[in-house]
């Protein structure tokens, strides 16, 4: 009988955890340098779009932007084709040190549910069209949730607790 309730805690307890995990979003972390400019920022792999321009552009909700170690915050607007500078993307109150920049293709899907494209790109300032910036885009690497961590660690806990307990009944009985 206890074998049959430990086998069921330990049943509840996996499926507690399986049931718990789930998918977080990837988070992407970006990081533009250029001549005398490095500009950070996160944004989710599948952004949410506010007032989607089909087949030319989308733009992000506010971001929280970290230009040459100042912290800011604008809505940024991503380009989608070679009609409108390639892959560009820009902030939109034109926050200084942040430029309007035009290359590689940024997204895919389209500009009502894009997905963020990850990798290196090169992008050229728009205005001049010769400053040569470099963007990484690269995921972030997330924890786990905190109810997994607990979970799973009451789980060893007590397959710890177990598995001694069968160990001193062996000895005893040998």
């Amino acid at each position: 009988m206890k074998r049959a309730i430990q086998l069921a805690l330990v049943a509840a307890f996996f499926t507690l955890i399986a049931g718990n995990l789930k998918a977080d979003p990837v988070l992407l972390s970006y990081t533009l340098t250029g001549p005398d400019t490095k500009v950070t920022f996160d944004l989710p792999e599948f952004p949410t779009s506010i007032a989607p321009l089909d087949g030319v552009a989308f733009y992000v909700q506010p971001t929280n932007l970290m230009i040459d170690g100042a912290s800011s915050s604008d809505m940024l607007i991503f380009y989608t084709s070679a009609d409108f500078w390639g892959g560009a993307f820009d902030d939109v109150n034109d926050t200084p040190g942040f430029p309007g920049l035009m290359g590689d293709q940024l997204y895919k899907n389209g500009e009502e549910n894009p997905q963020m494209l990850t990798g290196p790109f090169s992008l050229t300032d728009f205005e001049t069209g010769t400053e040569a910036f470099s963007l990484e885009v690269t995921p972030v690497v997330s924890a786990p949730e905190s109810s997994t961590s607990v979970l799973f660690g009451i789980g060893l806990i007590g397959l710890a607790l177990v598995r001694k307990r069968r160990l001193a009944v062996a000895n005893f009985t040998a």
